[in-house]
């Protein structure tokens, strides 16, 4: 069976729905399944097409540029004969991608939901996009339970993010090492985690951070670390930064994919929110009872120093929580073509 994929982006760029559909694709293909992706890229040296471990990716000019939409599309459309092709097409939130090639394609067409477009709850045209994809498409994933909530779509199943990490058993830590993984955005909290960081200090009570990411406040976090001396290093961008868990006690994460990997490898984690919609996102998820939310400052540097009794991850939800049962997902979803 043929499937194609369509996502935004696509390796060699790194991010949650990149790693998703990545390793969705390696389950697929032990299972028999012949895999394409068509994603976008803003990266004019990547080749327009490449084989990616064993897939063939084809890439479309995804930078923004005046009538951005009808680029995507006339580039859509001169890969027609890849919709053809395929037995089953599988987006990954960006359903207006294919709306030229709707009325011959609609009879194999799924979507996956993804995160959040932004920190704050989604307005009304995002609402309208993500009820008419989910309309139009013969079935669903959601990421989350919080899409039912804040964008009114009930999809046919509902995941919580994997990891092909194995649980391992406690060890020892530690206790002054943290660990920040994700953008360094204001919905990932990295100003507050640093905050709370110069509040303990001012305690004398010092910790070391290491932050893999980047993003939009890169400068404004250096400069706070600088100026209030603070034991931080960024490290920047890392692709299998999932392997650093198992070397902190504290995770500041606050992604599915982030959460469930440094869960399985015994970190305490502590995400940030910043208003009811991420509280929400958070809470509203598998993860709720097993990690500490924290609105601002103050709260992380108390949940760091005097943290709440949370559950630890039992190996029965461990064990759900991989590639292979995500894929199997996938795979039940397809059965109603």
């Amino acid at each position: 069976m043929k499937v194609l994929q369509i996502s935004q982006y696509y390796a060699p760029h790194v991010g949650g729905v990149e790693k998703h559909v990545a390793k969705i694709n390696q389950q697929l293909i032990k299972n028999g399944y012949q895999v394409t992706v068509l994603a976008g890229t803003d990266n004019h040296d990547l080749a327009k097409a490449a084989i990616i471990d064993q897939v063939q990716v084809y890439r479309l000019d995804n930078r923004l540029s005046s009538r951005y939409k009808f680029k995507i599309w006339r580039q859509v459309i001169k890969q027609a004969q890849l919709f053809k092709e395929a037995d089953i097409i599988q987006l990954h939130d960006v359903f207006w991608w294919i709306i030229p090639l709707y009325p011959f394609i609609f009879h194999k067409l799924f979507i996956t939901f993804h995160g959040h477009e932004s920190s704050d709850k989604p307005d009304q045209k995002a609402i309208f996009w993500h009820r008419l994809a989910n309309k139009l498409c013969r079935g669903s994933i959601a990421v989350g339970g919080f899409h039912e909530k804040y964008y009114q779509v009930k999809a046919d199943y509902v995941i919580d993010g994997a990891s092909d990490l194995e649980q391992i058993p406690g060890k020892k830590k530690s206790a002054k090492k943290i660990i920040f993984v994700g953008r360094l955005a204001p919905d990932t909290g990295i100003l507050q985690y640093l905050e709370a960081l110069n509040i303990l200090k001012d305690q004398q009570l010092n910790y070391h951070l290491d932050v893999y990411g980047d993003g939009q406040l890169m400068n404004q976090a250096k400069h706070y670390v600088k100026q209030q001396q603070l034991d931080v290093i960024f490290h920047g961008t890392v692709a299998e930064a999932e392997q650093l868990f198992s070397h902190y006690e504290i995770a500041f994460v606050a992604s599915y994919l982030s959460i469930c990997e440094a869960l399985k490898q015994n970190c305490r984690v502590i995400a940030h929110y910043s208003n009811d919609f991420i509280k929400d996102y958070l809470s509203m998820s598998i993860y709720r009872d097993y990690i500490l939310l924290a609105k601002n400052a103050p709260a992380i540097a108390q949940a760091i120093i005097k943290p709440a009794k949370t559950k630890k991850l039992d190996k029965k939800l461990s064990n759900s929580l991989t590639w292979p049962v995500i894929a199997n997902t996938y795979q039940k979803l397809w059965q109603k073509r």
